[in-house]
């Protein structure tokens, strides 16, 4: 099926993906800030995006699942 077009490290990626949209020159990568919380913000405040949801343990493990309600 000819899924590989080539084998490289991620400097690599980034520099045929900066060719082939013309990108001229080294190309900046940006990064996003990951939002960091004290031990005090994780025990009065909301901890809601910490908690397992049936949506994130599906994306993290593939498998057959059944859901009940």
């Amino acid at each position: 099926m000819h899924l590989i077009d080539g084998i490289g490290d991620f400097r690599a990626v980034v520099k045929e993906t900066a060719k082939a949209v013309q990108i001229s020159g080294e190309p900046v990568l940006v990064h996003a800030e990951k939002q960091r919380k004290s031990l005090l913000d994780l025990l009065f405040g909301d901890v809601t995006p910490w908690l397992p949801t049936k949506e994130k343990l599906l994306d993290q493990q593939i498998g057959f699942y059944y859901l009940w309600k």
